[in-house]
């Protein structure tokens, strides 16, 4: 019984950290959609549209998820949601290598160009973020299933 007590605060914890990291940058990236950056004006490679535009619906839907996680209590449905953001947001990391775009991510928005970060740095942190959303949901997940419980 210990076992699954305290899997269920991991499960707690996980899902209000992420909701807090996603308020964070869904935040930075709204307010930094309404910038004048000259880079929000360039078009996605890959969907094409500006870079103002899916940094802003980025933001938006963050922010939905983030409240979702923070304030509803539904931990399986914000577990899967996490999940699912992660899955999206590697899916288009690799497409991004998969043209050879190599130039670093926006998705910390102007948090920052505020924090006097190099884009180097953001993009590592991003990465760091993105490993612990993918790597947290997906080891809960996996714990949560039937059978590897009854395995464990």
């Amino acid at each position: 019984m210990a076992k699954y007590i305290h899997k269920f605060n991991f499960l707690k914890w996980f899902i209000r950290t992420s909701g807090g990291l996603l308020m964070l940058v869904g935040s930075a990236k709204i307010i930094s959609a309404f910038g004048k950056a000259s880079v929000l004006d360039l078009p996605d490679p890959i969907f094409g549209a500006s870079f103002r535009h899916i940094i802003l619906f980025v933001g938006i839907l963050e922010i939905i998820l983030s409240s979702i996680c923070l304030f509803t209590g539904k931990n399986d449905l914000s577990l899967y949601l996490v999940t699912w953001l992660g899955a999206c947001f590697l899916q288009y990391r690799i497409g991004l290598a998969w043209i050879g775009y190599h130039r670093p991510c926006h998705c910390l928005g102007s948090l920052t160009d505020a924090l006097h970060i190099s884009d180097q740095t953001a993009d590592r942190i991003a990465t760091f973020l993105l490993s612990y959303l993918i790597i947290g949901s997906g080891c809960l997940i996996i714990s949560n299933c039937k059978v590897f419980r009854a395995i464990l």
